[in-house]
């Protein structure tokens, strides 16, 4: 009975022990005080069943990506409104939750969300709303494309956003809805390659990425601190997510190979 139950579950992950726990928890129950025969006692947890402490390696999308990605989804009244989610889960950010709990403020100028997300512990504290700040997508000229200032206004006009399912369900809602779609299955392609996953979460990791490597407007570039704050979560939690976006032009600090000038200099 369990195996068949939890069969929908991939063993070692974190939804799958959530699932056993509860399955458990009933036959338990039903054993010790609805008296059924002990043959219905759950069975001794197997080493496979053990969550994997291994974190995936989530993919970030690059600006480029996500431009064919939108520009590849056909022009319907269903697709638009994915697009719009895409468009603002990459600019700001977002986790697919977030979506279910967008306003304006100040007659528009200002996003928000208001998702209270767990911060996990005994205490039930949550996170608190907070102002949404943008890191554009960029063509390949380096220009922002145009759809990237009408997010906001089309927001506080009340454009509408795809259905998100059930509370806590929205990265299911649109994971579902890219599964049907070509161009996501060459995305993931692309991100196998890589050894990387593609997620619904790709679009937030985007914004970890471009936040940690591309320069502010005065050359600068952000504190893992802003860019935490920015995404919603501690800086602990931040690092402990996205510590590998945060070395910079590494590169620089190693070997180049010479160009043939050089050689011939020598």
């Amino acid at each position: 009975l369990c195996e068949v139950v939890l069969s929908q579950w991939r063993k070692g992950t974190s939804q799958r022990r959530h699932m056993r726990l509860a399955l458990y928890g009933l036959l338990n129950y039903c054993v010790q005080r609805r008296d059924f025969p002990s043959a219905w006692l759950p069975p001794a947890m197997s080493d496979d069943e053990v969550v994997s402490t291994t974190k995936r390696v989530g993919f970030p999308l690059t600006d480029s990506q996500i431009i064919r990605l939108v520009d590849a989804l056909p022009d319907t009244e269903t697709a638009n409104r994915w697009k719009f989610a895409i468009q603002l889960m990459a600019v700001y950010g977002l986790r697919p939750e977030d979506l279910r709990e967008l306003y304006t403020k100040q007659n528009g100028k200002e996003i928000w969300t208001d998702y209270r997300k767990s911060k996990g512990g005994r205490k039930g504290e949550t996170t608190e709303p907070r102002e949404l700040f943008p890191l554009w997508v960029l063509d390949s000229d380096g220009t922002a494309v145009d759809w990237n200032y009408t997010l906001k206004a089309r927001l506080a006009a009340g454009e509408l956003l795809p259905p998100l399912g059930r509370i806590g369900r929205a990265g299911e809602a649109i994971r579902t809805y890219l599964r049907r779609q070509d161009i996501w299955k060459v995305l993931r392609a692309e991100a196998k390659r890589e050894k990387e996953e593609l997620t619904p979460y790709s679009f937030r990791h985007r914004f970890a990425y471009y936040g940690h490597n591309r320069p502010q407007e005065d050359g600068n570039f952000r504190a893992a601190k802003q860019i935490a704050d920015a995404m919603g979560h501690t800086l602990d939690t931040h690092l402990m997510s996205y510590a590998r976006f945060k070395t910079r032009d590494l590169a620089e600090s190693f070997d180049k190979v010479p160009a043939k000038d050089s050689f011939l200099s020598s």
